[in-house]
């Protein structure tokens, strides 16, 4: 009322004038469609992907390109210095990047001895896409129970160490998820929701038999990791490079010019061409089972040529000979400079 005691009409509400403006942002569902280097989605539905975590960030100072070579040689060792296995997993990171909108139907089986850096690999991812976009889980029933929570917004989900009994419990529900087009997010105390699936699986084991694909499966691609990187060798000169190698690249996890240097390699990667799902290189098409009796056969097989080598070595020395020596330490020191073009090998 005014002061004279008449009633005032009261002033337009909030929701009024919103409605009345011809501008104003509408859309007709939610949905998480991510994006590399065009946004895809479409105008009317609101899209819960808001760019990539490198991409968000405001450095305190211009940006300086600086050398990435160590992540290279990263994946170089995840792949046993396999050069077709090494070009296959850089692309398929790079496809994560540039096109996180496309559906691979891939699970990506790292399998190695602790300390090769597959964890690394899952930080470096996180560190470029962000945490909400990439999961990491021990138990596989955070991604297969009931309550799933982990598996809203994700780009990325890694299975860590798995174990064969899990392996072979999961693993059709594993290809499963690869290959849906869509995933049930429930999360505890909320409403489940039905959103896109984009989720690329990796599972990281320190077990051969952590999965056992038949030898017709194409969804699994398993890489058995090398040692170059495991920094517990009795070789006290390659710890020490190697100690050097891992501080290095965790001190390059806390720059910007360094992950922003990444994240530019990995966009402009040449994927023409390329399919995720040309795996020629890859043991996806080899069972556990049979490739752990091939493992022991060439055991015995390496164990029985040492032998020989060693005893002929030994009757070469014997003789007085150097050619004792050029038996036991032959092998070529010569290495390709990065993985698609050229092998990376770390500063000595």
């Amino acid at each position: 009322y005014r002061p004279s005691g008449t009633l005032m009409s009261p002033p337009p509400s909030i929701y009024d004038r919103w409605m009345e403006d011809k501008s104003r942002r509408k859309y007709e569902s939610i949905n998480f469609i991510p994006y590399g280097k065009e946004n895809t989605c479409p105008p009317h539905i609101f899209n819960t992907f808001k760019g990539f975590r490198i991409n968000n960030e405001k450095p305190d100072k211009p940006f300086e390109e600086v050398s990435v070579n160590n992540f290279r040689i990263l994946i170089w060792n995840l792949c046993n210095e396999e050069l077709e296995m090494s070009d296959y997993l850089m692309k398929y990171v790079a496809h994560m990047f540039q096109f996180p909108n496309h559906m691979t139907e891939k699970i990506i089986v790292l399998r190695s001895w602790t300390g090769c850096g597959k964890d690394t690999f899952h930080r470096i991812l996180s560190d470029l896409m962000g945490f909400e976009h990439v999961g990491m889980t021990g138990d596989p029933e955070a991604v297969f129970g009931q309550f799933n929570e982990i598996m809203d917004s994700k780009v990325a989900v890694f299975l860590n160490e798995m174990e064969g009994k899990n392996g072979i419990m999961y693993q059709e529900k594993m290809k499963h998820q690869a290959s849906s087009k869509k995933t049930r997010v429930n999360a505890k105390y909320n409403k489940p929701l039905w959103q896109n699936n984009y989720a690329r699986l990796f599972i990281n084991s320190n077990q051969d038999g952590c999965v056992n694909p038949q030898v017709h499966d194409r969804r699994f691609v398993i890489i058995n990791s090398g040692f170059g990187l495991v920094q517990n060798t009795n070789d006290k000169k390659k710890a020490k490079r190697l100690e050097k190698y891992w501080d290095t690249l965790y001190n390059n996890l806390n720059s910007y010019d360094w992950r922003k240097s990444l994240y530019d390699m990995l966009m402009n990667v040449d994927l023409s061409g390329w399919s995720p799902s040309i795996t020629t290189c890859c043991a996806g098409a080899t069972s556990t089972r049979s490739t752990n009796t091939s493992r022991r056969s060439l055991k015995r097989a390496t164990s029985t040529r040492t032998k020989s080598k060693s005893s002929k070595a030994k009757r070469c020395t014997s003789l007085g000979g150097n050619r004792g020596s050029r038996i036991t330490n032959s092998g070529s020191n010569d290495t390709p400079k990065s993985i698609t073009q050229s092998r990376p090998t770390p500063s000595r």
